[in-house]
Order: C-alpha cells, then structure tokens, then sequence
C-alpha cells in the first residue's frame, strides 16, 4: 500500500529500510502522481468485522519472524513495530509472545511500537506511553491525503 513515508524514508536509504508485510492492495494499480486512489469508503487493505483471514495469520507470522530476526541479529538500532498492537488485538500475535520480545530487547536497541488498543500490560511494560486521538481529520470532511502532508 502507498504511504509517504516509503517515499520519504528512500533519501535515508540504506541508513533506514522498511519492510512491510501486509495485504496486496486490489488498487494497488490505481497509485497516480504518487497518490493512492482507492474508491470512496475502501477498507480493502484492513481486516474486516469478519476478523482476520488466514494470508492474514500468515502475513503478520511473515513480518513478526522478520522482526525477531532482525532483534536477534542486532541488524538494527531502531525498529518500529508500526500497527503491532492491532495485530495483537486481532489474535495474530500472542500477548505473553510480545511481553517476551520486548523483554529480551538487545540493550543497544530501541523499539516503538504503535497501533491502537495497546493492553495494560503492554502499556506497563513500555518505557514511555503515548496517546494521541483524532479531534478533528481531513478524511470526516472527505478531503484525500495530500502530497507532503500525509
């Protein structure tokens, strides 16, 4: 799926690499001018009210293996586990899993975990905690991302 930062995290490049790991966007094709063009009101790319699919389960298994080979390995200084806590949400990884990752945390190594819906017990075991809500977004009022600001 387009999102800025793949565009803007490539001037860093090799200094900062994102890999993802996630559904193939069926609009994938519609990316114009940089931009995705996803029909009005798609949530194609998200898991549904049905839950998670099994390419789902097997996806997020794909990224978290990576995720651990990469903590392991101490191939990075930073890594971002970006919409871990939906996934944990969801079932597709298991609390205790996660609690044990961060536990075994290579001292030279930081990690930022984001998502919603974060556990208490997430919560507790993170050194710094961050809430942010919407109060008011560009999407309410059906303005689309802009270049250079989303």
């Amino acid at each position: 799926m387009y999102t800025g930062e793949l565009f803007a995290v490539q001037r860093l490049y090799p200094l900062f690499q994102i890999s993802q790991f996630e559904r193939n966007c069926p609009w994938g094709s519609l990316i114009k001018d940089g931009f995705m063009h996803c029909p009005p009101g798609c949530r194609e790319c998200f898991i549904g009210s049905d839950g998670p699919t099994e390419d789902d389960r097997r996806i997020v298994r794909l990224g978290w293996e990576h995720a651990r080979r990469l903590a392991t390995e101490g191939e990075a200084d930073l890594l971002i586990l970006d919409e871990v806590t939906n996934a944990l949400h969801h079932g597709l990884i298991g609390l205790e899993e996660l609690l044990e990752f961060l536990r075994a945390k290579p001292p030279a190594m930081e990690y930022v975990l984001t998502g919603r819906i974060a556990p208490p017990e997430l919560r507790e075991a993170a050194d710094l905690v961050t809430e942010m809500r919407r109060v008011k977004h560009p999407l309410q009022r059906n303005i689309r991302a802009r270049r250079g600001i989303e």
